[in-house]
């Protein structure tokens, strides 16, 4: 991937104890030593994401934005704007609330969310859209480490939550 420049996605799957966190981390170290920056989009699918909606998409996000389980509510949300609203343009407050919220984050009184609430719809793609946004910003800063287009990952994400 690194060397032709295509673009590509790899999906591990294995049982308990053959080497998948391994092989992680050597493409970690790998990237990490690369003389081209690029940033890792890394999400981990797990028993707890089963029962969250948009769990994985989530899970990203935190991971990226640096958001912990036991930070609080007010500073997940904090962090997550933050961290999302710089790359996502003009419409990046309602953008990243429309997110957050699609992932479990409470922006319910933000004026963001103002008209979402009944339509489940049109906050779904306005979150889409929204992390659409957000990778392609990371892709025209530097490299992306999976080197998929914005619109290609999301609907490659799309895809793994609605399996």
């Amino acid at each position: 991937m690194l060397t032709s420049g295509r673009q590509a996605a790899l999906t591990v799957i294995a049982q308990a104890g053959l080497g998948k966190s391994r092989l992680l981390h050597e493409m970690q170290h790998r990237l990490d030593t690369h003389p081209r920056a690029c940033w890792l989009l890394l999400a981990r699918a797990g028993p707890s994401g089963l029962l969250r909606p948009y769990g994985l998409l989530r899970d990203l996000l935190a991971w990226r934005l640096d958001i912990a389980d036991s930070d609080s509510a007010g500073v997940a949300r904090e962090k997550w704007l933050a961290g999302l609203v710089p790359l996502l343009g003009e419409q990046g407050p309602n953008l990243a609330c429309a997110l957050g919220h699609l992932v479990g984050l409470d922006f319910s009184s933000d004026d963001a969310l103002a008209g979402l609430h009944q339509d489940a719809r049109l906050l779904r793609d306005r979150a889409w859209t929204a992390f659409a946004t957000y990778v392609q910003a990371l892709a025209q800063k530097m490299c992306i480490r999976d080197r998929l287009s914005g619109h290609r990952l999301a609907r490659i994400m799309l895809i793994q939550l609605a399996a």
